[in-house]
């Protein structure tokens, strides 16, 4: 904001210039650093002056840089680079294109994925990013690369159908002509019998017929209209705010989900006060049927109440709003009256607000009536007998014959405006197709479910989708990974259904011991023994991981130098190939988002330590981490027996960690054999060959199928499970050396294990455990009742739990009445309610719902799972208080309720004032302030918490006002309320006022100084420290498990174990303690 600066910014430059975009797209030339930049079709500005596009003049028209104004155009039309999925996002962004793919990355599957490259050839085989290369047969030649202008010559066809749908979906003001856009694919036989056909299409991506901006592009086929908000109005809002401006909540959502994005709208302070709120207008007022609000930051809590103001000068509250971040709030609305604008209440100032938008009813939106449906002619050749018009994307043809020949194209029409021709189906009747739920190998179908849609398993195409499997005719479809059954191409795949996987050639070992840093181990905390062994299959990475699965440092001093490390020792020592680390977490917290390390070191039989990995970044995205011991050939090979992972955080958690070595290679052993002895390679022994070979005996292992090539030595044993049996180990085969079968001793089968049973509304017993051919049994916890009579289930060979006969159900008994309602609902009034029942009440008079506006009279009550009904009551309608300053100068019958008189007598006079709290919940009038002399006035505040100043305290006549606050920041004053607890003044400071009766209101004596609470974090699912405690409401309860949201505590920081400890006085822990 420099006067005297020599530059202007680019939307500076775009406001100087003022040349409208509605109609076509702006280039600008501006000499600046970048070579363009452009305005994507998403973009709100993409009509207005700002949007467009800039291209740099020094290198516009230059040999070598001509391409790059269609570089810009592509951006325009909806394209990323094509090595957007790679260089331009970060390696644990679940975006990011490994494979390529129409959902991630530059969202076309003809390119394969990339790394930024400027030169014209594939990027060299050294390259690598986020385990990711060599890259291979990219798309540098591609128009979205960054290779010269020399080298680039094409769009893929993916990009071209993307930039012909933004054309037809975002740009139709800048088509010229006037047409409906066509079906643009062919028509698809969906079903026939023997005398019809059933044809579906896709509708046009757009009408196009109304000119640039017509109000029909907002009306929906039923005659409603769908509008965003046009202004908004946001009283907070400073002129000079840079960022989250009240402009970002207009038009259509535009914001990245469940971050805080700067293309929404928020308060950006930590306070909240009347004036949190944004208020919106819309261009056309109607009959609203449907809202709809896109709160993409801070969802679950952020809006207060939501406020119609409607034409006839009344107004009406939605209420609290429960939002998610990564969907729009939606709800309908049953108003017969037209709105003018809506206010949206944030409980905080953080809370980011996208988009807002109102549905109206058809008979409201007038500015529909001129809009035409969508009619499709279907021609047929031959020649159906007269037109064929239909309103649906469907029609079936009921005059064919077996045998004849058709062709059918579509036409779309709009009035008096037809598209052009679709392209043409050529269908001959009774010819094999796709849904007809037959696999027809002459369509090279691999599955066929009899319909035609996406997301079952088997694709418009009939081809099985990913991670699907389809079986018979018609194909029933099924998601193959996680359902519990190791299919034979799962196994090294598969973690969930077949467990740990060994490539064949391999022997993988799991610790036996493990040590930690003493220093930050604490019993029992953090024992480094759970890293013994193979870790759960079931075990996920997250943010923050269950210590009872994983590892993870503890006893953590930020004030001295943290050295986290644990040691892994293993049965064998060998030469290591590779090392596999599960994680549990990658380190990564809301506080702390950066990347985080792992360094990796081998302990050899001598104890000494070889460096393998000195930074390898974790992330869960990539987990398991395989590592590669690459061995020095020019330095002896060395046998591993343990090793120690060092870690750069210790908020990183170690789920398991498997250490690999060749079956076949040992280059030591051979080396050791003495003169009499040479080496065998399948048993990797010395073998004397003067001593008399030894058979081994017979291999016995219980509930096992062996095979053997005999018992001599090198041979070798094959041992499999039986059904309901898994291998303990990865070793599958024993060697006969020395007249005994090596490491068989290691070998068992034991049975597969059901894991514990769950089953909503009940309690499992099993007394005998949860493996194969065992059994358990539920009870239902009340006051669920039973359903069914077998209460057993078995354990069964493939791992599962064999089917449930019995259920429990949750029931509640009819709603006791409640006080000051009546009940509406006749099928609540007896009997008992199964959960999820809804029961209306309707407040008495004098009484509203309590929450809502006064004029809200209607509640319901639902019966929960725990057969206990909840929901709101009615509470007395109440009028506004009293202003403070005629504190102790009126007497009230009742309070501030309904019906309630108030009376008052200023001194020296005989007439008294009177007012009424009407039904309404507003006064009949307000009592004017008595005359008093002049010099009356209230004393100066005495302040007895030295912590505590004044401000403003010049004026103390009555009715003038003085605040209090605090000196630090850090503090803020707070009053005791009538239960003793405190309160928060979310303005930092304490208003007195000067009453008639000459003292301060309320007593300035009772104010103290408290450390705020950090608003951002109460009640956001993570324990803080500086929020539990009763000020704060203990963190709005994230420290207690019966009151956290989502069901799992979770730490801000590891080393909070006392102070996060659940001190709520009324959680249910704390209470069953005091019994």
């Amino acid at each position: 904001n420099l006067p005297f600066r020599v530059y202007l910014s680019m939307d500076e430059y775009k406001t100087a210039l003022n040349v409208n975009g509605s109609t076509h797209l702006n280039v600008y030339f501006a000499s600046w650093s970048l070579k363009g930049l452009a305005t994507f079709p998403w973009e709100k500005n993409v009509y207005s002056s700002l949007g467009g596009t800039i291209v740099d003049t020094n290198s516009f028209g230059v040999p070598g840089k001509l391409d790059e104004l269609i570089h810009e155009f592509g951006h325009n039309l909806g394209l990323w680079h094509v090595h957007h999925g790679v260089s331009e996002l970060k390696c644990n962004d679940r975006c990011r294109e490994t494979e390529p793919s129409l959902e991630l990355g530059d969202l076309c599957s003809d390119t394969l994925p990339t790394i930024q490259n400027r030169n014209c050839r594939d990027p060299d085989s050294t390259v690598r990013r986020c385990g990711m290369g060599p890259f291979k047969n990219t798309p540098f030649r591609n128009y979205m690369s960054y290779a010269s202008g020399n080298c680039t010559d094409h769009f893929t066809p993916q990009q071209v159908a993307r930039m012909h749908c933004y054309l037809d979906l975002v740009y139709q003001p800048w088509l010229t002509t006037m047409k409906p856009s066509p079906v643009p694919l062919v028509p698809k036989v969906v079903a026939a019998t023997v005398t019809s056909v059933t044809l579906v299409w896709i509708p046009g991506l757009g009408e196009n017929v109304y000119g640039p901006h017509s109000e029909c592009d907002m009306c929906l086929e039923d005659g409603s209209l769908l509008q965003y908000a046009s202004s908004a109005r946001a009283p907070s809002d400073s002129k000079r705010k840079i960022h989250w401006k009240k402009e970002e909540a207009l038009g259509p959502p535009d914001a990245e989900l469940c971050k805080a994005s700067r293309l929404t709208w928020m308060q950006e302070n930590d306070g909240c006060s009347e004036k949190c709120y944004i208020e919106f207008g819309f261009k056309y007022i109607i009959i609203p049927q449907r809202i709809s609000i896109w709160v993409v930051w801070e969802a679950a809590v952020g809006i207060k109440n939501v406020k119609f103001y409607f034409v006839d000068g009344t107004t009406d509250f939605l209420g609290p709003v429960k939002a998610f971040c990564d969907m729009p709030f939606t709800a309908r609305l049953n108003y017969n009256k037209k709105v003018k604008k809506i206010r949206v209440y944030t409980n905080n100032g953080y809370v980011g607000i996208d988009a807002i938008q109102l549905v109206s009813t058809p008979a409201s939106a007038r500015v529909c009536n001129s809009c035409r449906p969508t009619k499709y002619q279907v021609i047929r050749n031959p020649k159906f007998p007269r037109p064929v018009y239909t309103s649906n994307t469907m029609f079936t043809d009921r005059s064919v014959k077996r045998g004849a020949n058709y062709s059918y194209t579509i036409q779309v029409n709009i009035g008096n405006k037809k598209s052009t021709l679709s392209p043409s189906l050529y269908y001959y009747h009774g010819q094999p197709f796709c849904g007809n739920g037959r696999v027809e190998s002459q369509l090279a179908e691999s599955c066929d479910d009899g319909n035609v849609h996406n997301g079952d398993g088997c694709t418009m195409h009939c081809q099985v989708e990913k991670f699907y499997r389809c079986k018979g005719t018609p194909s029933l479809c099924y998601r193959y990974d996680g359902d519990g059954v190791c299919e034979k191409d799962e196994e090294g795949s598969s973690l969930r259904d077949c467990g740990f996987f060994t490539p064949p050639g391999y022997e993988d070992q799991w610790p036996i011991s493990v040590s930690g840093n003493p220093q930050h181990q604490k019993m029992p905390e953090c024992p480094e023994d759970v890293l013994i062994g193979a870790p759960s299959r079931f075990q996920e990475c997250k943010n923050n991981a269950d210590l009872s699965d994983v590892w993870q440092p503890c006893n953590i001093n930020f004030f001295s130098d943290n050295d986290y490390w644990v040691k892994l020792y293993f049965k064998r020592p060998v030469i290591a190939i590779a090392v596999i680390i599960y994680l549990g977490s990658d380190g990564r917290t809301y506080d702390s988002p950066e990347n985080k390390f792992i360094f990796i070191q081998l302990i050899d039989s001598n104890n000494q330590v070889t460096d393998v990995e000195r930074k390898l970044m974790v992330v869960c995205n990539t987990n398991p981490v395989h590592v590669s011991i690459f061995h020095d050939l020019s330095k002896p090979f060395f046998k591993t027996k343990g090793i120690k992972l060092s870690l750069s955080s210790a908020n990183i958690a170690i789920a398991g960690v498997r250490l690999r070595s060749s079956e076949n290679f040992d280059p030591i052993t051979p080396e050791n054999c003495g003169g009499d002895e040479f080496y065998n390679p399948r048993s990797q022994q010395c073998v004397n060959q003067t001593c008399p070979p030894m058979l081994c005996e017979p291999l016995v292992i219980r509930n096992s199928v062996i095979s053997c090539t005999g018992r001599s030595e090198s041979d070798v044993c094959h041992i499999s499970c039986m059904d309901g049996y898994q291998l303990n180990y990865a070793l599958n085969e024993v060697v006969c050396a020395d007249g005994h079968w090596q490491r068989s001793e290691e070998i068992s089968c034991l049975p597969v294990d059901c894991r514990l049973p769950s089953m909503v509304h009940t309690t499992f017993s099993c007394p005998y455990g949860t493996s194969y051919k065992k059994h358990c049994t539920f009870t239902c916890n009340p006051p669920a009742q039973l359903k069914g009579t077998n209460t057993t289930i078995l354990c069964e060979a493939n791992g599962r739990w064999s089917m449930v006969d019995a259920y429990c159900l949750t029931f509640c008994l009819s709603p006791l009445p409640r006080p000051h309602a009546q009940l509406m609902t006749r099928s609540c009034t007896h009997g008992i309610q199964q959960a999820g029942t809804r029961c209306r009440f309707r407040c008495k008079k004098g009484f509203h719902t309590e929450g809502l506006h006064t004029k809200r009279r209607s509640l319901h009550m639902t019966c929960r799972e725990n057969g206990q009904w909840s929901g709101r009551r009615c509470a007395r309608v109440k009028c506004a208080t009293i202003a403070p300053e005629f504190t102790r100068m009126y007497n009230c019958t009742e309070q501030n309720y309904e019906g309630s008189k108030c009376t008052l007598m200023c001194p020296g006079e005989r007439k008294i004032q009177k007012i009424k709290c009407l039904q309404k919940g507003i006064w009949s009038s307000n009592f004017k302030m008595c005359h008093f002399p002049k010099t009356s006035a209230c004393p100066l505040p005495l302040l007895h918490d030295h912590r505590l100043r004044k401000k403003n305290c010049h004026k103390r006549f009555v009715g003038s006002t003085c605040e209090i606050t605090c000196n630090s920041q850090m503090f803020q004053p707070v009053l005791p309320n009538m239960n003793g607890t405190t309160f928060t003044n979310k303005d930092y400071n304490v208003k007195l006022t000067c009453t008639g009766i000459l003292r301060w209101y309320p007593n300035p004596s009772d104010i103290t100084c408290k450390q705020i609470c950090q608003v951002r974090a109460l009640k956001d699912g993570w324990c803080d420290s500086s929020n539990n405690r009763p000020f704060c409401a203990w963190d709005q309860g994230d420290c207690c498990l019966s009151t956290v949201r989502g069901g799992k505590i979770q730490l801000v920081s590891p080393t909070c174990s006392d102070k996060c400890a659940c001190k709520d006085p009324n959680a249910i822990e704390n209470n069953n303690r005091s019994k």
